[in-house]
């Protein structure tokens, strides 16, 4: 899947959404998600297909990727406290 192929599945709503809090890798000095975890098991970004912002106000903060299993999620950067 490409990265216009992806977004337009997104927009006509052809996904399954499981939204669920996650541990992610994340390379604070690129500014890219490396790898996550689900149940231990970590996942490794192999790439990333686009990025942008979840509200018009925030960075970047959210991610359209494909991993080395060839799935294609979104990872949204959550904020820390």
């Amino acid at each position: 899947m490409k990265r216009d192929e992806a977004l337009r599945a997104i927009s006509e709503d052809q996904l399954d959404y499981i939204q669920r809090p996650v541990a992610v890798d994340f390379d604070d000095t690129q500014f890219l998600p490396l790898a996550f975890f689900i149940k231990e098991k970590r996942h490794e970004v192999g790439e990333v297909i686009d990025q942008f912002r979840t509200c018009k106000e925030s960075p970047i903060n959210a991610f359209l990727i494909r991993t080395n299993e060839n799935l294609i999620l979104c990872i949204r950067k959550g904020v820390t406290k």
